[in-house]
């Protein structure tokens, strides 16, 4: 609460400095039925997704201001603040630099975290159980010019579960810093290939204890299109002995008919370490949705996932609205 009145209060004094430039209001909302099936029993409810007020105000040339304040786990939080400067622009490469609460630039799955941007109502297997759409405060430069974009960050990071000795019991491990990247290259313009790269430091000594490795690549073929990501975790880098390590992909297609619209995607995720064994994850997901009107759209998912030798499905409906 302390955070959303900080906000207002600043965006009252943005709003008498800077009349010239009008303060932007939009935002989005989701709704969905949901029903999970695991063989023996059905399990069914309705749920609220995301709410989203987004507001933007350019202050000037070279420097801008934006916040969004989300409806998440049955609260609103502050899904982001962030303080723009526009560090160059001109017709070869534009240089930003941004600082606040953001959508961490991890691989390309984060471009659409928004459910009003992503066409499945679910998020790939390899990203929620390797960084869960990582959130976060900190800095980013970004640098794009016409064959390459590059981002730089350094967060607080996100804390995980892991065992810790000396009876090796499962804790949250806390963070204290993150750093890393992501650089893209287009070879042509209808396909990017993209590389991404980040170590955490846990908050007890400052060591390195986490590196995540991502390799990513995405194409559009008039009303096709593909992407798809790999993404590597190491955990506890810094005690050196069983470190548990995950690793999965996802390929996706969509393809779209008037205002209609297909979806497939598979992924993978398998989990190793010394104190658990093996455990891998399998999801096949089906999509197919209707564009009821300018920003709003009805979508019906389906999912089958495997996890080792136990077997589930899921359906979702979704119905999202922008405004």
């Amino acid at each position: 609460m302390k955070r959303l009145l900080l906000l207002f209060s600043l965006l009252t004094i943005i709003s008498a400095v800077a009349e010239e430039n009008p303060l932007e209001i939009n935002g989005f909302a989701d709704f969905y039925f949901e029903m999970e099936d695991d063989g023996e029993e059905s399990v069914s409810s309705f749920k609220l997704g995301q709410v989203e007020i987004d507001l933007a105000r350019e202050l000037n040339d070279w420097i801008a201001f934006e916040a969004a304040l989300a409806f998440n786990d049955e609260e609103f939080e502050m899904g982001s603040m962030l303080i723009n400067f526009h560090l160059m622009k001109n017709d070869k490469v534009n240089v930003g630099l941004s600082a606040g609460q953001m959508d961490v630039p991890f691989g390309i799955d984060w471009h659409v975290y928004p459910s009003i941007d992503r066409k499945l109502v679910s998020a790939p297997l390899v990203v929620e159980e390797i960084h869960d759409s990582w959130n976060g405060l900190g800095v980013v430069l970004n640098i794009e010019n016409q064959l390459m974009n590059l981002a730089i960050y350094s967060t607080n990071g996100f804390e995980y579960r892991g065992r810790r000795p000396p009876r090796l019991e499962w804790v949250n491990i806390e963070m204290e810093r993150a750093y890393g990247g992501r650089i893209g290259f287009t070879p042509l313009e209808i396909i990017e290939i993209g590389g991404s790269y980040a170590v955490q430091m846990r908050a007890e000594d400052s060591k390195v204890d986490m590196g995540i490795v991502g390799l990513d690549v995405q194409a559009h073929f008039g009303a096709l299109d593909l992407k798809g990501e790999y993404i590597y975790r190491e955990e506890e880098l810094a005690r050196g002995a069983n470190m548990p390590d995950y690793r999965g992909f996802y390929g996706q297609a969509t393809y779209s008919i008037e205002k209609w619209f297909v979806v497939g995607r598979y992924g993978t995720l398998r989990h190793e370490s010394g104190f658990i064994g093996l455990e891998e994850k399998e999801r096949l997901t089906f999509g197919i949705g209707r564009v009821l009107a300018e920003n709003a759209e009805l979508r019906l998912e389906y999912q089958s996932e495997s996890i080792d030798d136990e077997d589930f499905s899921r359906i979702f409906l979704q119905a999202v609205i922008a405004f």
